[in-house]
């Protein structure tokens, strides 16, 4: 006799029993049946999704050809819909035009319009799911177009924060003006306060219209946390046109404005900072000394800078030393004679920060023969060093 059997056959001795039996059966058939459904869709969902994936492959082989040519794309499209359906063809002309610019980003965007594309994302930006709305303004950013840019207008001013910095992503990649200063009132207005989702708006208006953020640094309209984010972002995309910008700012009040103008004019070789940068180095916060020290990574030095270099070997912040040997490491001769004298001295901060930046840079062979005295001299002196010290027991060699 089977357990169910067994069980059931007792259910006579209470009815309260019979129930509980009833129950816990109902509750076995529910979960067996929840179980095969989870299966099922499982199952469908899998198939669904690796059938697209394939119709996309196929879809981009099939019309890569014919976008990179100079031809008309009315024919490859109509046959691409037919064999590959609209879902897939849109997903590879969305994402080709984010490649192109010019007539052929225009010729995608109208075969976009023409196919629906546009219109089945309009509507879907006025869902009333959030992450619909967000998912369908992302993709009219990249159908790009007219019709698509007066959506993502009103998309600007939806009440969802994710939709809005769709929107605002979409509008900076249209690249019009009139995008840009949407997307530039729409952020502004937001304020948002996320670092990253600023850090990334930034970076996305210096690449897409510089001189708009150049606009915003000189009016003022960036303050604070704002104006350091800016700057570092036209630094990133290196817009020589925000060289002045950076300078003026690396004698301003605030002292993470100061290290971030250091490292902007780091970043756009700005040899007339060189005099300023001389100065920072001696500043009194250490991370404004440790960002002057990293922009002679990609600044020539000239003596002044050279001698300040290297009494920042001393500087008693190891980040400090560290940027300021990699800045001597990257000076040639002149630069590897002030990590000698200080690899030859008496200051211990100097010496290791000198001896471990020398052995990583290329040494003319008299500099070569130097270095090896010196460790030679140290050795023999039982002078500590990070080049000689045996690890502790237990340590990773």
């Amino acid at each position: 006799m089977s357990g169910l059997d067994t069980l059931w056959s007792q259910a006579h001795l209470a009815a309260a029993f019979r129930v509980i039996v009833i129950v816990v059966l109902a509750l076995v058939a529910l979960i067996t049946a929840f179980c095969l459904g989870l299966v099922v869709h499982h199952s469908f969902s899998s198939h669904r999704r690796n059938r697209r994936g394939w119709l996309v492959r196929q879809a981009t082989a099939d019309l890569a050809a014919h976008i990179g040519a100079a031809e008309p794309l009315s024919a490859p499209v109509r046959n691409a819909r037919r064999r590959y359906g609209d879902w897939a063809t849109a997903v590879v002309l969305r994402e080709a035009r984010g490649e192109v610019r010019g007539e052929r980003a225009a010729e995608l965007s109208a075969a976009l319009l023409e196919m629906g594309e546009v219109q089945r994302l309009r509507q879907a930006a006025r869902s009333r799911s959030e992450w619909r709305r967000a998912q369908a303004v992302r993709e009219l950013g990249q159908c790009g177009g007219d019709e698509a840019r007066a959506e993502m207008l009103e998309a600007a001013q939806d009440s969802s924060p994710e939709v809005r910095r769709a929107a605002m992503d979409g509008l900076l990649s249209d690249g019009r003006p009139e995008s840009v200063q949407a997307a530039m009132r729409s952020f502004l207005r937001d304020a948002p306060t996320r670092t990253t989702w600023k850090r990334s708006f930034y970076a996305h208006l210096a690449n897409a219209a510089a001189n708009e953020l150049r606009g915003l640094l000189v009016s003022g309209a960036l303050a604070g946390n704002e104006e350091k984010l800016g700057l570092e972002a036209l630094g990133d995309a290196r817009d020589p046109e925000a060289v002045p910008l950076a300078r003026e700012r690396l004698s301003a009040r605030d002292p993470e404005l100061r290290a971030t103008a250091a490292r902007v004019v780091g970043k756009l070789d700005d040899a007339s900072s060189v005099p300023r940068l001389v100065s920072l180095l001696r500043d009194s916060e250490w991370y404004v000394r440790a960002a002057a020290a990293r922009a002679f990574e990609s600044l020539r030095a000239d003596p002044a800078a050279l001698s300040a270099l290297g009494a920042s070997l001393a500087d008693e912040i190891w980040w400090v030393r560290a940027n300021a040997t990699r800045a001597l490491a990257q000076q040639g001769e002149a630069g590897a004679e002030v990590l000698l004298a200080a690899a030859n001295g008496l200051d211990l901060f100097s010496r290791d920060a000198a001896l471990a930046a020398l052995s990583q840079v290329r040494l003319v062979p008299a500099d070569k023969s130097r270095f090896d005295r010196i460790l030679t001299r140290i050795t023999a002196a039982g002078i500590p060093s990070p080049l000689m010290e045996t690890p502790p027991h237990g340590a990773p060699s």
